[in-house]
């Protein structure tokens, strides 16, 4: 660290700005949001650490460090900081009643970098994670209804395995990363596509079965629930419902018996599904 700041301060400010566009070259490449995690770290160090009026300097050159001129907000984690909108920094259950956003989906859009956490003290003295309100705001706007796994079961009526098994095979639009173990997915419910499906209202003379009826039928589980899905998504097998409103509850849709054990019949002998 010693030597390091020797380094930076040998040619300030240029070998700071220098360390900077490395920074942000390595958020740019990088995979996962490993670089844009040791920026925050960076900036808690410098506002939170050197607190001291002598470390003024090295904020004032932060603040005015812009990497990309052209950037949006939340698209650079060091160019988001702009003296004409100051962060207003708030913990992460404050930011949920404000947002109505879950506490578990802000630290998982946290963790996939699309908002800033900074690392501090609460007033308890504990460690804590604080967002920006303005960042996580926009961020906000822009994000649809997102349910997570049991909240999408309950409102799709459809098991909760079925739901993991569609947000694996991306039937599901999600956002927040793939959960990691004891992790939910969070869901957009409205973005099972259905452009391609064949939509029927159903007739009360033809033979159908309910959706719930053919996920229990013992070639159907595993990747053959994918497969039903797909199919009901190309329109192989077609679906009805009695009203507008049960387009939207997967569950509720029913299939024609006949389609039904035709195309069950092209893949049952393949494999067990």
């Amino acid at each position: 660290m010693t030597s390091m700041a020797g380094r930076l301060l040998s040619d300030w400010p240029a070998s700071f700005h220098c360390s900077l566009q490395k920074l942000d070259a390595r958020i740019a490449n990088a995979k996962r949001n490993s670089a844009a995690r040791h920026v925050d770290r960076l900036r808690m160090n410098i506002y939170e650490g050197l607190t001291s009026h002598a470390f003024d300097f090295v904020r004032s050159e932060l603040e005015t460090h812009s990497l990309h001129p052209d950037c949006v907000r939340g698209n650079s984690h060091l160019g988001s900081h702009l003296r004409s909108e100051p962060k207003q920094l708030a913990s992460l259950e404050v930011a949920s009643k404000t947002l109505n956003l879950n506490v578990p989906l802000l630290k998982r859009l946290i963790a996939e970098g699309e908002l800033h956490g900074y690392r501090g003290i609460s007033a308890c003295g504990n460690k804590s994670i604080a967002v920006d309100l303005t960042q996580a705001r926009h961020l906000a706007a822009t994000l649809p209804p997102l349910l997570n796994i049991a909240q999408a079961a309950n409102q799709l009526k459809l098991p909760v395995n079925t739901i993991k098994v569609l947000c694996k095979n991306g039937c599901f639009t999600s956002r927040g990363g793939r959960p990691a173990a004891g992790q939910s997915w969070w869901i957009d419910t409205n973005s099972f596509d259905i452009s391609n499906a064949c939509i029927k209202y159903r007739r009360s003379s033809s033979s159908t079965l309910s959706l719930s009826e053919a996920l229990r039928h013992p070639f159907i589980s595993g990747k053959g629930v994918a497969h039903l899905f797909k199919a009901i998504q190309e329109g192989t097998l077609s679906v009805s419902f009695k009203a507008k409103s049960d387009a939207g509850v997967i569950g509720e849709w029913r299939l024609e018996s006949d389609e039904w054990q035709t195309w069950l019949s092209t893949q049952a002998p393949h494999q067990h599904l």
